[in-house]
């Protein structure tokens, strides 16, 4: 692909859905399972 190339037309292209779709899963399961440097997480381990 060349550099002046569009990669999708625009946000009704069914590629962008898809695509949209799969981040915003991402950011769904991410924040219901958040690491130990995000807020609310709740599975830390006392110090021993």
């Amino acid at each position: 692909m060349a550099n002046n190339e569009k990669l999708l037309d625009n946000i009704q292209d069914p590629d962008y859905k898809k695509m949209l779709e799969a981040i915003e899963e991402g950011k769904r399961i991410m924040l219901e399972n958040p690491e130990a440097d995000m807020p609310d997480f709740k599975n830390a381990r006392a110090e021993p």
